[in-house]
């Protein structure tokens, strides 16, 4: 009878504690499994990150052969070719540049490969700034091969090295003429040799990430457990997707925008137009449109897919939906002027207010993930990959 009576004490104290938090009864804890988690988890991997990768590996393949025909039969029309498959793989990267974990993200930097200007690693053209440049590679003897691409260092490698050697003439000269008929004319000898090897290294790169997000990593992203190497919960992998969001919008806020247009700390108050991403394939607001993009995705979901926005949605609905709409905005500005191909450089010349106004509010969402998000949520900012931006 005791018994009953302290179990029935117990359950009185439980109701009124639950009345008192309100909230609380609607939390989902992350030491234990959720459905509703999960879901979250397998939507946005399923849905969205394993078809751009396999879309990233079509694209880049598509560049290696059409590098080919170009070689074989170097017209205007298989050079527009070749850089239209260039955009295309930009395209992917840059959608997929949130995700820079995993395969992505070891040893081998197999991302940094194909794209690590936009981790602060700027291009090496001449050899007064470093040993081996696209200069020296360019004026050298040694074989132009998949074995010497692989020697090379991530400055001299990779879709912006590309970009510089097949929509400019520059090469030995370091001229940026865009003449069609002039960039023709200079992909001759080892310049080309090179363009043509950096195609192959690119979807070399591609290929093996898609085929190890496919493989091994997958299982082990789906399924955290305390022996899993990577992951030992849920709540590890959803902080992961913040971390990544957090790191991105770094890299938008100090590399793609604050640098260049003379908005960050570290610019000095000058602009540096000189230092604008994809200078030459003029692909810097697609580059940005598609990293909010993707942020907009993890967040917010889809008609099909739940995002890291519903897990908010147990704490505060109104703030959850707030920044969903402030994402969506952001998307807005910039797809207005992806449609009219202007770049960053034009934003800084002919619109530097408005684009202030919305680096601010870029800025502002940033904290809103480092830090409303986080204590809402209980993710962990620590966990996960971060470029240290």
């Amino acid at each position: 009878m005791r018994n009953i009576k302290i179990i029935l004490l117990l359950m009185v104290l439980f109701i009124n504690f639950c009345k008192k938090n309100n909230k609380e009864l609607f939390i989902i804890p992350f030491d234990v499994f959720s459905w509703e988690n999960q879901l979250i988890i397998e939507g946005i991997t399923k849905e969205y990150i394993l078809p751009n990768y396999a879309n990233l590996q079509k694209e880049a393949l598509n560049l290696k052969n059409n590098a080919q025909i170009f070689k074989d039969n170097p017209t205007i029309k298989n050079l527009k070719n070749w850089q239209n498959s260039l955009n295309k793989v930009y395209h992917f990267l840059t959608l997929l540049e949130p995700f820079y974990f995993g395969p992505a993200n070891d040893p081998r930097t197999l991302f940094w490969n194909m794209y690590s200007w936009s981790f602060g690693k700027d291009p090496c053209f001449q050899s007064i700034n470093c040993s081996i440049s696209v200069e020296s590679i360019i004026n050298g003897s040694s074989t132009i091969d998949q074995n010497y691409i692989n020697s090379l260092g991530i400055l001299v490698k990779g879709i912006t090295i590309l970009e510089y050697l097949i929509f400019t003439d520059g090469g030995s000269s370091f001229t940026e003429n865009q003449n069609d008929q002039d960039i023709l004319n200079s992909l001759t000898g080892r310049k080309l040799e090179y363009a043509v090897a950096l195609s192959e290294n690119i979807y070399s790169n591609a290929y093996k990430i898609n085929e190890e997000w496919n493989s091994d990593f997958i299982f082990y992203f789906l399924n955290p457990s305390l022996t899993n190497p990577y992951y030992k919960s849920q709540l590890d992998i959803l902080s992961e997707f913040n971390v990544q969001i957090i790191d991105q919008l770094s890299r938008i806020i100090d590399r793609k925008i604050g640098y260049p247009a003379g908005l960050s700390i570290s610019s000095g108050g000058n602009k540096h137009l000189d230092k604008i991403e994809s200078l030459y394939a003029k692909q810097s607001i697609v580059s940005i449109y598609n990293n909010l993009f993707t942020i907009f995705e993890i967040y917010n979901g889809d008609f099909n897919r739940r995002g890291l926005k519903h897990i908010l949605y147990r704490y505060d609905e109104e703030l959850a939906d707030l920044f969903a709409d402030e994402i969506y905005q952001l998307l807005l500005y910039f797809k207005e002027h992806k449609v009219k191909n202007h770049d960053i450089k034009f934003l800084i010349e002919n619109d530097y207010e408005n684009l202030n106004d919305i680096y601010q509010r870029i800025r502002n969402l940033r904290i809103f993930f480092s830090t409303d998000f986080v204590s809402s949520t209980g993710t962990n900012p620590g966990v996960g990959s971060s470029d240290g931006d």
